[in-house]
C-alpha cells in the first residue's frame, strides 16, 4: 500500500499545533495521534507538503512507541519549531532539518546548531519555563482533583452533564452554520470569489461538526468559525461601506459570547480604546528619540540567538583582545593594532546589542534637535487654540437658539448668566493668545497680554 500524505490540526497540552503526517491510510494516521494523546481538530489528505500560509514545513526524526518515525511540522522558523517539539509536545527529537533529501551528515549539523540555540534559548528564558512550568503542574494537579471529585459522582449524573453539554454546542453550531448560510444569501452578488469559497468552507465545517461529540472540539470549531466568518464581514463592509455597521457583527458576536470567547468582532472606527491607545502612542512618540526597530528579530526565532550567540563570542574575543592589550603595554606597534581591532570589536558588540534589543535611535530628530521640538509643542498649542475656538463656536451657535427660542416664547428664562459671559470672553481671548503663539517670541508677547487682559477685565467688569 502506498504512503500518503496527512495534515492534521490538532490539540494537546492547551495547545494548538499542525503535524503532516505519513500513513498508509487516515485511520491508522488518526491511530497514532490518539495514542500519544492528541485531540484532532481536522485533518485533510495533501498531496504536496509545502505550506499553505506561508509557512516552511520542517522535518523531524523521532522515536513513537520504540519506532523510528520521520515527521513534518509547519512553522515560520527551525527553533520554534524545535521548542515546540521539545517543551509543548515532549518528543524526543533525534534529528530536525528543512531539507527532506538531507543526508546523516547534514541532519547532524542542523541539529547540533538548532540544539546549541537551543541551550543558549533556555538560560535566557529559564524564568519564564519555569513558570510555565509550574502552571502545566498546577493544571495537572488540579485536574487530578477534578478526575477524584468526579468519582464521588454517578457515572449516570457525568453522562447526562456532558450530554447536555454537547447538546448545547449542537444547538450553537447550527446558529452559526444558519449565520454563515445567511450572510452568503444576503451578499451574494458582492461576495469576491475567495469570499464565497471560504464562506461554504466554514459551512461545510459546521455541518460535519454536527456529527461530533467532543464538547471541547465542538467549542474551537465553532469559535474558529465565527471569527473567520467575522473576519469577511469586516471585509465586505470595509469594500462597501454599508449603512448596518453597527449592527452587523451583534449576531457573530452573541455566538462567539455562548461559546465562550473572550474575541469580539469591532469595527476599527467604533473601537474606542483602540482609538485612545492609537492617539496616546502617536503623542509619545513625537518626543521618543530611541524606537522599535521595525525589522527587529523575534525573540524566540533562530537568527535572533544566531545574534545572541555572535555576540558572546565577540564578547569573548573582547576579553582576550583586553588581556593582550595590558600585556603589550610597553610594545608601542602592537597597542596601536590591538586599539584598532579593540575599537572594530566594540562596534559590533554595539551593533549587535542595538538589533538584540530591538531599539534603534532616531538620528534623524536628534539632527532636527531643539527646533523639531519646538515645532511639536507649538502645534500642540495651536490644537489646544483651535479645540477652544471650536467649542466656543457650538456654544455661540447654542446661545443664538436660546435667545430666538427666548423672543419667540416672550420670556426671559432660558437667558444665560453674566458669569458665563465673562467665562466665554476670558476662553476667548486665552485661545486668541495661544494661537498668536507661534514661536518663543510671540508666545512671550500673547502671554503677559493676556494676563493684562484678564487684570483689567476683573477689575472694571
Amino acid at each position: 500500500m502506498s504512503i500518503k500524505n496527512f495534515r492534521f490540526t490538532c490539540a494537546k497540552n492547551n495547545e494548538r499545533t499542525e503535524l503532516i503526517i505519513q500513513a498508509e491510510s487516515i485511520d491508522s494516521a488518526k491511530e497514532s495521534l490518539h495514542k500519544q494523546g492528541y485531540t484532532i481538530i481536522e485533518w485533510q489528505q495533501i498531496t504536496d507538503t509545502s505550506s499553505s500560509d506561508g509557512k516552511r514545513v520542517f522535518f523531524f526524526d523521532l522515536f513513537v512507541n520504540g519506532e523510528a518515525k520521520s515527521w513534518q511540522i509547519e512553522s515560520d522558523d527551525i527553533l520554534k519549531a524545535y521548542i515546540k517539539l521539545k517543551d509543548t509536545l515532549h518528543y524526543d527529537v533525534r534529528a530536525i532539518y528543512e531539507n527532506h533529501e538531507a543526508s546523516g551528515e547534514e541532519k547532524a549539523i542542523s541539529m547540533k546548531q538548532v540544539s546549541n540555540l537551543y541551550n543558549l534559548y533556555r538560560e535566557q528564558h529559564a524564568k519564564e519555563i519555569e513558570q510555565t512550568k509550574r502552571a502545566t503542574e498546577k493544571r495537572e494537579s488540579e485536574g487530578k482533583k477534578v478526575d477524584e471529585l468526579k468519582t464521588t459522582v454517578s457515572e449516570d449524573d457525568i453522562n447526562s452533564s456532558i450530554k447536555r453539554e454537547i447538546d448545547r454546542y449542537h444547538a450553537l453550531i447550527q446558529k452559526s452554520l444558519d449565520r454563515t448560510v445567511s450572510i452568503i444569501e444576503a451578499n451574494n452578488d458582492s461576495l469576491t470569489e475567495r469570499q464565497r469559497s471560504e464562506l461554504s468552507t466554514i459551512a461545510d465545517e459546521l455541518r460535519q461538526a454536527r456529527n461530533i461529540t467532543n464538547a471541547d472540539r465542538l467549542r474551537i470549531i465553532g469559535q474558529e468559525s465565527l471569527l473567520r466568518v467575522g473576519k469577511i464581514q469586516m471585509e465586505l463592509i470595509e469594500a462597501r461601506k454599508i449603512e448596518r455597521q453597527k449592527s452587523y457583527f451583534i449576531e457573530t458576536n452573541q455566538l462567539l459570547r455562548w461559546f465562550g470567547s473572550r474575541d469580539k468582532i469591532v469595527l476599527p472606527e467604533d473601537d474606542l480604546k483602540q482609538k485612545l491607545q492609537k492617539f496616546v502612542h502617536s503623542m509619545i512618540e513625537r518626543f521618543t528619540i530611541i524606537e522599535n526597530n521595525t525589522e527587529a528579530l523575534d525573540q524566540k526565532s533562530f537568527a535572533y540567538f544566531q545574534k545572541v550567540s555572535e555576540l558572546n563570542i565577540y564578547r569573548k574575543k573582547l576579553k582576550e583582545t583586553n588581556q593582550e592589550l595590558l600585556s603589550s603595554i610597553l610594545s608601542f606597534k602592537r597597542l596601536k593594532k590591538l586599539l584598532l581591532k579593540r575599537r572594530v570589536i566594540l562596534q559590533n558588540i554595539h551593533l549587535l546589542k542595538k538589533r538584540i534589543n530591538r531599539k534603534t535611535f532616531s538620528y534623524t530628530k536628534i539632527l532636527r534637535g531643539i527646533r523639531y521640538y519646538e515645532d511639536i509643542l507649538f502645534g500642540m498649542v495651536a490644537d489646544i487654540g483651535n479645540t477652544i475656538v471650536y467649542a466656543l463656536a457650538l456654544f455661540g451657535l447654542y446661545y443664538l437658539w436660546v435667545r430666538l427660542w427666548s423672543a419667540v416664547t416672550l420670556s426671559d428664562t432660558l437667558l444665560l448668566s453674566s458669569n458665563i459671559h465673562h467665562l466665554v470672553s476670558f476662553f476667548a481671548a486665552f485661545a486668541f493668545a495661544l494661537l498668536l503663539s507661534r514661536r518663543w517670541w510671540s508666545f512671550l508677547l500673547a502671554m503677559p497680554a493676556f494676563v493684562a487682559f484678564f487684570v483689567f477685565f476683573r477689575i472694571n467688569f
